[in-house]
């Protein structure tokens, strides 16, 4: 009895060891047979397109002036986190691995750090300036995202903003996309930042109790995630939040109006949005 009772534990055994197998098996080939999640392909029609936006992207980039730069899709980790600052909410979107050395990579995030870094690296300071550059590719927050920039360095020329604004729409233009919005702000120099940090973080302190959940958290901790909740109350809120218009020094206003009269000139139509604001470390004045 305890043989036949033996036997056909194991055979029981073998039959669900070979149907969990298959099981998984097909699993495995769906998995396998997938792009992972947060990427995709680009093809067929999709592809013409993005070879014509990419095609228009550089025709305009080379007859201004500026130089392609490819820079690597992994870059230290920690050149991100000096780059955006440590409580920069975009950090939880990185892609984090460890390469041979255990030393942490990350897939790039954005293209102005790497750009920067690449500068830095190869002392491209001793070349004709200001320096000029763009760059089309992948970059990796959560999703894989292609994206296009244009950067010029060493050059604090006010007309560089303009520049760079009218780029953006003749590309969009070009592109035959009408419906675009561009909309401006400042954020000042880092005085004026500061300044502004001060008020605002005093002004959602005295309204501590009237936050959802979320923005409590990010009291002491990234104090413009606030700027961005879209809950009721903290929508209400904002509406009576300090702006930072109204701590630009006389300097970073007369910048902001030289752009905006600039833009009038070349009838570029525009809006001020007072409740745009960006803080990331390498990021003053315009945006």
């Amino acid at each position: 009895m305890s043989k036949k009772s033996i036997r056909f534990v194991d055979i029981k055994k073998k039959l669900n060891k070979e149907k969990t197998d298959k099981l998984n098996k097909g699993k495995t080939r769906k998995n396998i047979c997938q792009a992972p999640q947060g990427m995709h392909d680009i093809v067929f029609d999709e592809k013409k397109i993005f070879d014509k936006v990419v095609r228009e992207i550089y025709n305009i980039a080379c007859f201004y002036g500026y130089e392609q730069i490819i820079t690597p899709i992994l870059e230290y980790g920690d050149l991100f986190v000096y780059g955006l600052g440590k409580d920069n909410k975009d950090l939880n979107g990185m892609f984090w691995i460890k390469n041979c050395k255990n030393k942490k990579l990350a897939l790039r995030l954005e293209g102005t750090i790497p750009i920067v870094r690449a500068f830095l690296e190869h002392n491209m300071s001793l070349f004709l300036q200001p320096t000029k550059i763009f760059y089309i590719g992948p970059f990796f927050n959560k999703t894989e995202l292609y994206k296009a920039g244009f950067e010029i360095i060493e050059d604090d020329n006010i007309i560089n903003d303009v520049e760079l604004i009218w780029l953006s729409k003749i590309i969009l233009q070009d592109l035959n996309l009408d419906n675009v919005r561009i909309e401006l702000n400042s954020i000042g120099c880092p005085k004026c930042f500061k300044n502004y940090e001060k008020a605002i973080k005093k002004y959602y302190r005295s309204k501590k109790n009237r936050l959802c959940a979320s923005c409590r958290k990010y009291l002491d901790s990234n104090i413009l995630m606030l700027l961005n909740c879209q809950e009721e109350n903290c929508r209400a809120l904002r509406v009576e939040a300090p702006k930072i218009k109204d701590f630009l020094c006389t300097d970073c206003k007369n910048h902001l109006q030289n752009i905006t009269q600039y833009l009038k000139d070349m009838h570029i139509p525009f809006v001020l949005n007072p409740e745009l604001v960006l803080r990331d470390n390498y990021y003053n004045k315009t945006i």
